[in-house]
């Protein structure tokens, strides 16, 4: 697998890249039906449509792109990250945390948070104790959550992790 994505890296546009490891085929860290049970918890949580939610990185393609870790293998130690892409979400919490910090709020991981914010990317380990809209984004509360749809999916040893809520763009 790692041979031919490395071959499609040079031929291919990044449309298809990301159409063809991306948005088809299923999760190397979850079999179909776990796959599906992760996917379809997250939508629900978080009210988006099942196709706005993805499994991304060495849990889906079963190697790291990450340049620290390219092309070593997911692991029992591994994450699981997930993407939700919805300008909805995406405008609600930014709605929410405009307004929780416009009221004096303030928490540890403010200026992560912006940082990746101001990038189109909501980072949900950087939201602290945040209320956004209706989900209350603490870390103990979203890890929780994603473990608990992780136990239910049946997975074993993979840890999820809930790394981000990307703002759709349209070059995707």
């Amino acid at each position: 697998m790692i041979d031919q994505f490395k071959n499609d890296v040079m031929i291919l546009g990044d449309s298809e890249l990301i159409n063809k490891y991306y948005l088809s085929g299923s999760a190397f860290a979850l079999d179909d039906n776990k796959h599906y049970k992760l996917r379809q918890s997250i939508a629900d949580y978080f009210k988006v449509d099942y196709p706005q939610v993805f499994i991304v990185g060495s849990a889906k393609l079963g190697f790291s792109i990450k340049p620290k870790r390219r092309f070593k293998p997911f692991y029992d130690q591994s994450d699981i990250d997930i993407v939700v892409v919805s300008s909805c979400l995406f405008e609600k919490i930014w709605k929410e945390v405009f307004l929780f910090e416009k009221n004096g709020g303030y928490w540890s991981k403010m200026k992560d948070f912006k940082n990746y914010h101001f990038q189109g990317w909501i980072r949900l380990d950087k939201a602290g104790y945040v209320t956004i809209a209706t989900v209350v984004l603490s870390n103990k509360g979203m890890v929780g959550f994603f473990r608990d749809a992780v136990s239910v999916s049946g997975n074993a040893g993979a840890g999820a992790n809930d790394k981000a809520v990307r703002r759709k763009r349209s070059a995707a």
